[in-house]
């Protein structure tokens, strides 16, 4: 079934809804971190997606109210909340996915166009970026420890449905498409092969490191093996 129009704005809404939510309970909670460039110092987690703290609070008091009218008007005219929430992941995944890509072209244009990071606007996404990465960073290792017993939760999780009779949405409606990549594969292969030579030379540009000097802690090895 193909989802609506309305769908689609509804979940782009609530997107917008949870990102600014994200934000707030981020700046809320004052995670502290420890920049690379200040060990000793720690820092606390602060952004704004709009650069005004105010400006946020007044974006995220109508995205909220407006996403809750449009779910109490799905349910007064009594149709189904399924299509605009699962369309609402890809959408958050997708206004990250832009935060990520825009925080991308500024780190990649800073040889050409270096200046001090974080010092004007055009760092505003870069500094978002690093604000996230650094709140999150804290569950590291409790996803590791995911990750690492994935071995045993798999299979618990499996028994544990079947003990409860739990079926998959996939089981539920056999007839629902299977998601399919945004981008061709080969496509994708390529980006991320040119994205780890890229990143690779990165460090010895001229312009960041006239020099040349090793910018891996394993370089010393590698020289020495070769």
């Amino acid at each position: 079934m193909r989802s609506r129009a309305s769908d689609h704005i509804a979940a782009l809404v609530y997107s917008v809804a949870a990102l600014f939510s994200l934000v707030k309970l981020i700046n809320t909670l004052s995670i502290k971190y420890y920049p690379p460039h200040k060990r000793h110092y720690g820092e606390i987690v602060y952004m704004t997606l709009t650069g005004s703290h105010q400006a946020d609070t007044y974006l995220a008091l109508i995205f909220i109210l407006t996403a809750l009218s449009i779910m109490v008007t799905l349910y007064l005219k009594r149709r189904s909340l399924e299509p605009s929430l699962r369309l609402t992941t890809r959408y958050f995944i997708g206004l990250l996915i832009a935060i990520e890509a825009l925080a991308a072209i500024r780190w990649f244009t800073y040889p050409l166009w270096p200046t001090p990071l974080y010092s004007d606007p055009s760092w505003h996404f870069a500094y978002i970026e690093a604000q996230l990465f650094y709140a999150l960073s804290p569950l590291s290792p409790l996803l590791m420890l995911l990750v690492l017993a994935s071995w045993i939760i798999k299979p618990l999780a499996a028994s544990l449905s079947k003990s409860f009779k739990i079926t998959s949405l996939a089981k539920l409606r056999p007839d629902s498409p299977s998601p399919t990549l945004i981008l061709p594969s080969k496509l994708l292969l390529a980006a991320a092969i040119a994205l780890a030579i890229s990143m690779t030379l990165y460090p010895y540009h001229p312009n960041l490191n006239p020099q040349g000097l090793r910018a891996s802690v394993d370089a010393y090895f590698y020289d020495q093996w070769l």
